[in-house]
C-alpha cells in the first residue's frame, strides 16, 4: 500500500513522539541483536551488512520490547540469503555463493525480516494505523518499490543513508567493543556533505 513515514532515527537525542520510541526501541534490538555476529568473516557479517528488525506483537518466543504496550521482534539481514537462517531457508533458496543480496529477489535486511514474519504467520504491531520496521540502511530504490507494492502500510525507521554509511558502521563497532572488548578494524571517515 505505502510508506507513510520514513524516518531516520537518532539515538542521541530524545524521542519526539511514538513513532520515534518504536524505532529507537527497534534500532536498539537490531544492534544488540546482531552485534554478536559483526566481524565474523566465517559467517559473512561484516559492520557493512544492513541489518533489520519489524515490531510484531507480542510473543514469548520472540524479544520483547516494552514501548507502545510492549511487543515483540523478528530480525532480518542482507546476508541471509547465503543460508544463514532456517527461518528464511524455509521461503527462499540459499545461494551461498553469490557476493551479494538481491532486492529483486527478496533478499535484503527489511525483505527478510517482513517474509520470515509472514512465513510464520506471526501480527505485525499495528501502531498508529500502520506497521513498523527499522532498517541500517534507508531502503534502496527496489526496497522502496516492494514496501510500497506491499499489502501494508509501513512506517520505515532508519538509521544512515545509502550513500553515507560511516555512522551505522562506526556505531556497530563502538556496540561491538562495548560488549565484546576491544576491536582492530579501523574507523571509516565520515563523509562530508555541502
Amino acid at each position: 500500500m505505502a510508506i507513510v513515514g520514513l524516518r531516520q532515527v537518532n539515538l542521541f537525542a530524545p524521542p519526539a513522539d511514538m513513532e520515534d520510541q518504536i524505532g529507537q526501541a527497534l534500532c536498539h534490538r537490531s544492534m544488540a541483536h546482531f552485534t554478536q555476529f559483526l566481524g565474523q568473516q566465517a559467517l559473512g557479517f561484516s559492520y557493512n551488512s544492513c541489518n533489520a528488525a519489524v515490531a510484531i506483537a507480542q510473543n514469548a518466543a520472540y524479544d520483547a520490547v516494552a514501548v507502545a504496550g510492549g511487543f515483540s521482534v523478528v530480525y532480518g539481514s542482507s546476508r541471509l540469503y547465503t543460508g544463514l537462517d532456517p527461518d528464511f531457508n524455509g521461503v527462499h533458496v540459499a545461494a551461498p555463493g553469490r557476493p551479494f543480496s538481491s532486492s529483486l529477489l527478496g533478499e535484503h535486511a527489511e525483505q527478510t525480516a517482513i517474509t520470515v514474519a509472514r512465513a510464520q504467520g506471526l501480527a505485525f504491531l499495528g501502531h498508529g494505523g500502520h506497521y513498523h520496521i527499522y532498517v541500517d540502511l534507508i531502503p534502496c530504490g527496489n526496497c522502496n518499490a516492494w514496501l510500497v507494492a506491499d499489502p501494508d502500510n509501513w512506517f520505515v525507521h532508519y538509521f544512515a543513508q545509502l550513500n553515507n554509511q560511516a555512522p551505522v558502521v562506526n556505531y556497530k563497532k563502538r556496540q561491538r567493543s562495548h560488549t565484546f572488548g576491544r576491536q582492530m578494524e579501523p574507523r571509516l571517515k565520515l563523509q562530508k556533505t555541502k
